[in-house]
C-alpha cells in the first residue's frame, strides 16, 4: 500500500484523490472555465502548433495507457484528473477551428454534456463502472481493449438516453418556457403602454 501511494505521487499524470478539495462538481467548473478561456482568447491554432499538439497528445495518451495497464487499472478509470484534463485541452485546441457539417456528428455532439451528467451522477457512477468492469473483465482480458470497450458502451448508451431526453423532455420544457416568455413579454408590453 505504501509503495502504491508513492507510485501515485510520482506519476506525472496526477490523481484527483491527491487533492482533497477536488470533487466532480469543482472539477467540472474548472474544466468549464478552462474551455471558456480557450474559446474566448485562443483565436486559432497554426499548423505548426497542431503538429506539437499531436505529439503531446500521443505522449499523454501513452502515459495514461501505461498508468492504466501497469500501475492501477481500476483507480485510473476514476481519478486521472490531470492527465485527462491535459488530453481534453489538447483535443479542444486541435478541433477548435474545425467546422463539422455532418448532421450525425453534430447530433452526437449535442448529447455529450448529457453523457457527462449521467455518468458523473453519484448514484450511477460507482454502480455503472463496477457493473461494466465485473461483467466484461471476464470476457476481455486485454486492459486496453477492455477500457476502450467500456468507454464506447458508456458513450453510445448514454448518448442514446440523452438524445431521447432532448427529443422529449427538453422539447416539452423549451416549449413551455417559450410560452411563459411570450406571456411575460406581452404583459411587459401592455404595462409599458399603460404607463405611457
Amino acid at each position: 500500500a505504501v509503495r502504491q501511494r508513492s507510485m501515485d505521487r510520482l506519476t506525472v499524470l496526477g490523481r484527483a484523490s491527491e487533492f482533497p478539495f477536488v470533487n466532480t462538481l469543482v472539477w467540472f467548473v474548472v474544466l468549464y472555465l478552462i474551455a471558456g478561456y480557450l474559446r474566448l482568447y485562443v483565436k486559432s491554432v497554426s499548423q505548426n502548433q497542431k503538429v506539437w499538439l499531436y505529439l503531446l497528445l500521443v505522449v499523454f495518451v501513452t502515459l495514461q495507457m501505461v498508468y492504466t495497464i501497469y500501475i492501477d487499472f481500476r483507480e485510473s478509470c476514476y481519478e486521472q484528473a490531470i492527465g485527462n484534463t491535459v488530453i481534453s485541452i489538447i483535443l479542444l485546441l486541435i478541433f477548435k477551428d474545425f467546422k463539422f457539417k455532418n448532421r450525425f456528428i453534430n447530433t452526437v455532439a449535442s448529447t455529450t454534456f448529457g453523457i457527462f451528467l449521467i455518468h458523473e451522477n453519484p448514484y450511477i457512477r460507482g454502480w455503472w463502472w463496477n457493473f461494466l468492469v465485473n461483467t466484461f473483465s471476464n470476457f476481455i482480458k486485454n486492459y486496453v481493449l477492455l477500457a476502450l470497450t467500456l468507454t464506447l458502451i458508456t458513450f453510445i448508451l448514454f448518448s442514446i438516453i440523452d438524445y431521447i431526453r432532448l427529443k422529449t423532455i427538453h422539447r416539452l420544457t423549451q416549449n413551455l418556457l417559450n410560452k411563459i416568455d411570450k406571456k411575460i413579454e406581452t404583459h411587459s408590453n401592455i404595462s409599458n403602454k399603460q404607463k405611457e
